[in-house]
């Protein structure tokens, strides 16, 4: 699983939209569609808020392949 397949499933499986996440990690809901969907190869920066928005460790985010 790639680390924007398991942020998506966290998300559905917590319940949360992609503009809560967003709020959350301090950036666009479209932004947070490109990572999941794998469109928008994001920052560090980037990629650790939005895993903290779903309750992830970037550590955890990124050992899933």
């Amino acid at each position: 699983m790639t680390y924007n397949e398991q942020i998506k499933q966290e998300r559905i499986s917590l319940g949360l939209k992609q503009s809560e996440v967003a709020d959350a990690a301090g950036c666009t809901q479209g932004m947070v569609s490109k990572v999941e969907n794998g469109t928008l190869p994001p920052s560090m920066e980037l990629l650790e808020r939005i895993a903290s928005g779903v309750g992830l460790s970037l550590q955890i985010t990124l050992t899933y392949k």
